[in-house]
Order: structure tokens, then C-alpha cells, then sequence
């Protein structure tokens, strides 16, 4: 499956690595417009946490609704 995010920023984000070991990856991405990703990453599964809930554009492309926090998301920090 492929699914691709625009942050609504064209800058880079503030990456933290969280945790990495050989066959796991945990890392933490923060945009300069508060749009942050975890994402966890194993040879046979990528997990993402975001802290609000996307809308899909006409374009199959998915943005942030800054409108609509995900009440579900957990930060790393």
C-alpha cells in the first residue's frame, strides 16, 4: 500500500531518532507548523502516529486537518 502525506510545509522537519536497534527504527518528525509523525519502522511493517486527522485531497494526496486533532495520539517526547 502506498499512501503519500504533504505536511503543508515545504521545509524539512526536526527528525529525533527514539530508538534503533538492527531490525527496528522509532523516530519522531516535528514540521515547523506542528504537524508531528512517529514512525516505527520493521522489515515487514511500517507503523505512523500523527497528531491530527488527515483529509485526502482530490489527488489521493492526504493533509493535516489542523482543525481536528487526533484525541488518539501519543507524543515521544
Amino acid at each position: 500500500m502506498q499512501m503519500e502525506i504533504n505536511p503543508g510545509v515545504s521545509s524539512l522537519p526536526k527528525v529525533d531518532v527514539i530508538e534503533q536497534k538492527h531490525d527496528y527504527i522509532k523516530s519522531r518528525s516535528e514540521y515547523s507548523n506542528g504537524f508531528i509523525m512517529i514512525s516505527e519502522i520493521k522489515a515487514d511493517e511500517i507503523k505512523i502516529s500523527i497528531n491530527y486527522n488527515l483529509i485526502e485531497g482530490t489527488n489521493g494526496v492526504f493533509t493535516p486537518d489542523f482543525n481536528s486533532p487526533n484525541h488518539n495520539f501519543v507524543d515521544v517526547k
